[in-house]
């Protein structure tokens, strides 16, 4: 299954990079100076793509609002002339749905242009007009192809309608199409770097000093969770010439981004707000930029961490009387099989040690405590970080089964597993 999935996302590739050399239906070409697309499958980032997919049927709706100031100039020698794009308010409606389990999610993203502060460049003493545009529709496609607990690889082909007002810089005027590779390191539990390098195949078009063809598409975001429902995100994205990368400066726009995001309780909405500015003044980096999203996911997860199959009560340890070690094989059978289970995936577990009624509350909370420590203790030793195991003890809480048996005083003294 994992070989049909990734030949084909591979041909989804090779069908898409074929699409700029279809007819451009006579629409007024041009390109699109809108720097900052938003990452459309509820990663942690911004504009830049995690490693991440979407489990079957799990999707995501959302909007991110972005104020730009100065995105296209007329230029001479390296110096503003007069503005071409001098601010701009675009907002984007986009989402994404799991088709086939992390392997296949598709999604959309419609920048809507609510106003465009533009100045013809075509017309002598032409005068700014405040417009309404709308720029072209992207549609994304997303495989997952390796994820382990600190490392995944990624593809997203994807492709772009010409919806948008080519005249107005907001729209290719063509079907453009291409693909991203993502690659994602985790070096510690809550920090994450993402690396995206695509290409756009596109018709050319040229525009005084600037030539858009097929497009180098580079980016490296970073999050790191500061506190449990908030998270601070840096991202540097730059597109060039493939053919001709890096060769001019006005046909390389680079900008660098800052944000926070933040979940809004349990509701599943996640907040985001931050702002751009421009490195490399190139055609489509504004000077500056300030933006705000709020997305929403009814099974939103902390980086799409991977949900467990697992039946946690199977691997349930009990304990002898008035002890804290594990001396049955049985036992010790059980947390080696769920540290193999666990290894290679995202779940983090809390681990709840419990005795029976005998002895004090005080003796039996420490006594508790040690049992869940010591399977903590364990699962370290084979493997499991740390920073994946919190343990804790409830004493005679929660009984399993009634204190008034021998039979029932045994199975509650025991450490039972969950996420």
């Amino acid at each position: 299954m994992h070989s049909v999935m990734k030949k084909l996302s591979l041909a989804v590739v090779l069908l898409i990079a074929t699409l700029p050399s279809l007819p451009s239906f006579a629409l007024t070409k041009g390109f699109q100076a809108v720097s900052l697309n938003p990452a459309t499958d509820g990663g942690p980032y911004i504009g830049i793509w995690g490693s991440d997919n979407l489990g079957q049927l799990e999707w995501e709706l959302g909007t991110l609002g972005v104020y730009a100031y100065r995105p296209l100039q007329l230029t001479a020698g390296g110096n503003r002339v007069r503005g071409i794009l001098d601010n701009t308010i675009v907002q984007h409606f986009y989402g994404q749905l799991g088709v086939i389990d992390r392997w296949l999610s598709i999604g959309f993203d419609l920048p809507m242009g609510w106003w465009a502060q533009f100045r013809d460049p075509n017309v002598a003493g032409a005068t700014n007009q405040n417009k309404v545009v709308v720029g072209d529709a992207t549609i994304n496609f997303k495989s997952e192809l390796v994820k382990t607990e600190t490392f995944g690889l990624a593809l997203r082909p994807f492709l772009t309608i010409p919806t948008g007002y080519g005249k107005e810089f907001f729209g290719n005027g063509t079907v453009t199409g291409g693909g991203t590779f993502i690659a994602e390191v985790t070096p510690i539990k809550r920090w994450s770097i993402a690396l995206n390098a695509g290409v756009q195949g596109r018709q050319e078009f040229n525009f005084r000093d600037i030539k858009k063809d097929t497009q180098l598409e580079l980016g490296l975001g970073t999050t790191v969770q500061i506190a449990s429902p908030v998270s601070l995100v840096a991202e540097v994205a730059t597109t060039t010439r493939f053919m001709d990368p890096f060769g001019e400066k006005v046909e390389t726009p680079t900008e660098a981004r800052g944000a926070v995001k933040w979940k809004i309780g349990k509701t599943g909405l996640l907040a985001s707000a931050g702002g751009t500015a421009g490195i490399v003044r190139g055609s489509g980096a504004p000077t500056y930029s300030i933006f705000a999203g709020l997305s929403f996911s009814p099974r939103r997860r902390p980086h799409r961490a991977k949900r467990s199959a697992l039946d946690f009560s199977d691997y349930t340890v009990h304990f002898a009387s008035n002890s804290a070690q594990i001396t049955e094989t049985e036992n010790a059978d059980k947390i080696c099989d769920l540290s193999d289970k666990i290894r290679d995936t995202k779940i983090d577990l809390l681990i709840e040690g419990y005795t029976d009624s005998t002895g004090t509350a005080k003796f039996n909370e420490t006594l508790s405590k040690k049992r869940a420590d010591k399977v903590a203790w364990f699962l370290k030793l084979l493997g499991i970080k740390p920073s994946r195991i919190t343990s804790m003890g409830k004493g005679e809480a929660n009984p399993a089964e009634s204190n008034e048996t021998r039979a029932g005083r045994a199975a509650n003294r025991r450490v039972e597993f969950s996420q």
